[in-house]
């Protein structure tokens, strides 16, 4: 594709409209349009449910904390889980057609994703838990964290409800510092949230 108009598929499914949403932000990176770009899939309270024809998405996700993680429940989420890891597979493998310089786009390009509605997360926590929240990283290769790595960070054992707190936990702030000085930015925090500094010390750059 490159630098070029993309060409338009079907959008009459959620499928091909989230396709054709992934192929205009890979065809403004590649024409240099723009050097950031953001995409939300759904809200908080579903909005997918056409991604999964018969499930109701929300549903689906309260019932695995309220059921106790009832084997069909899971299995209707892992359903989901998958249709969104497809999603991201789609935009990767279009990033990584377009050669760039010493690579491909998705090289030069560092995506972060995440949901506050992944089933491991729900079953454990229930939905919306916003501590112990799932992110991702992918692409980067050319300049910022080497692949391959899984980190788990510690967990203090309660939510945080004061400054103090706070402290004990490692928020997520810190691994936007951590991109953010990948970009070559002075950043030292991130926001208003984390009371201290720094970058996320458990990842490792290339």
């Amino acid at each position: 594709m490159g630098c070029a108009k993309p060409t338009l598929g079907e959008t009459a499914s959620i499928t091909g409209r989230v396709h054709a949403q992934m192929d205009l932000i890979t065809a403004a990176f590649a024409c240099d349009l723009t050097r950031s770009a953001s995409l939300q899939l759904g809200i908080c309270d579903g909005g997918m449910d056409d991604a999964v024809p018969g499930v109701n998405q929300h549903g689906t996700t309260h019932a695995i904390g309220d059921n106790n993680g009832q084997p069909t429940d899971i299995d209707n989420h892992k359903k989901y889980d998958r249709w969104f890891a497809a999603r991201w597979a789609y935009l990767l493998g279009r990033m990584d057609s377009i050669k760039e310089g010493n690579g491909t786009l998705l090289d030069n390009t560092l995506i972060l994703f995440g949901s506050d509605t992944t089933t491991l997360q729900v079953r454990a926590l229930g939905p919306h838990y916003h501590t112990r929240f799932p992110l991702w990283m992918a692409g980067g290769g050319n300049f910022a964290f080497k692949s391959g790595q899984a980190i788990k960070l510690p967990d203090p054992g309660r939510e945080p409800g004061s400054p103090g707190d706070m402290a004990k936990w490692v928020v997520h702030q810190r691994l936007l510092t951590s991109i953010a000085q990948s970009f070559g930015m002075p950043n030292d925090s991130f926001g208003t949230v984390d009371p201290g500094k720094g970058p996320l010390a458990q990842l490792t750059r290339v």
